[in-house]
């Protein structure tokens, strides 16, 4: 059984955390790298990274590190060729880099944003859930009104951020998943109508 390095112990709402230490900030750097290193491989498939074994975990060895990558659990699982060395990173998918990249690809390929369109309620809702998210924030704020209800210019992958934050607030609040569920629903019908188009 080798390390466990789970990405959100480093990271604050989808940012890395300011206060770690130098030991801490290296090993999230290098998990950072192997992350984007493996983040087009195939799921369930144990391959070279292109790592080498010394550059990801700072001792002397010749060896490739290799991967496997797992949705469920969302977990990437490495280990060296050479020394024998293994560990897993769990919630790969939430390295700040793998979603910038995410992003830069999806800018790389020109891909139209959609659009939302939701419900004045619904609009200031989801302004709540995603305050403490800036770049979520930021494309919440490019709404425009028209018709009484708000348009907002986005990504595809960001509407599925926008859904998860839902989705993990009504995991936490019994009172409000009502409300949730129905911003969810508004969030997902007006996405598939968009799609039909």
């Amino acid at each position: 059984m080798g390390s466990t390095i789970n990405i959100e112990s480093f990271t604050r709402f989808g940012t890395p955390k300011r206060d770690l230490s130098i030991a801490d900030e290296i090993l999230f750097k290098r998990s950072e790298i192997l992350i984007n290193m493996a983040s087009d491989s195939a799921k369930g498939i144990i391959h070279g990274s292109g790592m080498k074994c010394s550059d990801f975990t700072g001792v002397p060895c010749s060896g490739e590190i290799t991967v496997q990558l797992m949705d469920i659990p969302n977990e990437l699982r490495w280990s060296c060729n050479v020394c024998g060395t293994e560990g897993v990173i769990k919630n790969w998918r939430k390295s700040p880099a793998y979603i910038n990249s995410v992003r830069q690809k999806l800018r790389e390929k020109k891909q139209e944003a959609t659009t939302l369109r939701l419900s004045p309620e619904g609009y200031s809702r989801m302004k709540k859930l995603a305050a403490d998210k800036a770049d979520l924030m930021d494309i919440l704020s490019s709404a425009a009104e028209q018709d009484g209800l708000y348009i907002i210019p986005i990504s595809e992958f960001d509407i599925m951020r926008l859904i998860e934050v839902i989705a993990i607030r009504i995991e936490m609040r019994d009172k409000d998943r009502p409300e949730l569920s129905a911003l969810r629903d508004e969030i997902i019908t007006s996405f598939a109508r968009n799609s039909l188009i």
